[in-house]
C-alpha cells in the first residue's frame, strides 16, 4: 500500500522513465521506506544481473551488486523519506543497502 501521494507519483515517474512493472519499482522503494520507518539509514545499491554489474565496470566490476550508486557512498546515508524517494526516482531498480554504524544505531 502506498504511504502517500508523494512515494505514488515517485513510483510512477520510476515506473515510466525505466519501463519496469510498476510492482518491482514499489517493491524496492517501498522497501527502502520500510526500513526508514524502522530508524535505519539506507543507501541505493548498484544491481546485477548475475554476472553484470550495473555500475560503469559491468562484468569487470569486484563487487557486483554490493556497492552504492550514490556519488558519497554510505556516508550519505539516509533516513529522510524524501531523499530515498528521490534515489529510488533516479534508480528504481536498486537494491535497499543498510548503513551500519552511527547512522542506523546497528
Amino acid at each position: 500500500m502506498m504511504r502517500d501521494e508523494k512515494t505514488a507519483a515517485a513510483l510512477e515517474a520510476a515506473r515510466q522513465a525505466t519501463g519496469r512493472s510498476r510492482a518491482g519499482a514499489v517493491a524496492m522503494m517501498e522497501q527502502a521506506l520500510s526500513y526508514v520507518a524502522r530508524g535505519y539509514a539506507v543507501i541505493p545499491l548498484h544491481t546485477t544481473d548475475g554476472r553484470r554489474c550495473s555500475c560503469p565496470d559491468g562484468d569487470r566490476c569486484t563487487s557486483p551488486g554490493k556497492h552504492p550508486r550514490n556519488r558519497a557512498g554510505v556516508t550519505e546515508a539516509s533516513s529522510d523519506p524524501s531523499q530515498v524517494r528521490e534515489w529510488w526516482r533516479r534508480w528504481p531498480d536498486a537494491w535497499v543497502g543498510i548503513a551500519t554504524g552511527e547512522a542506523s544505531g546497528v
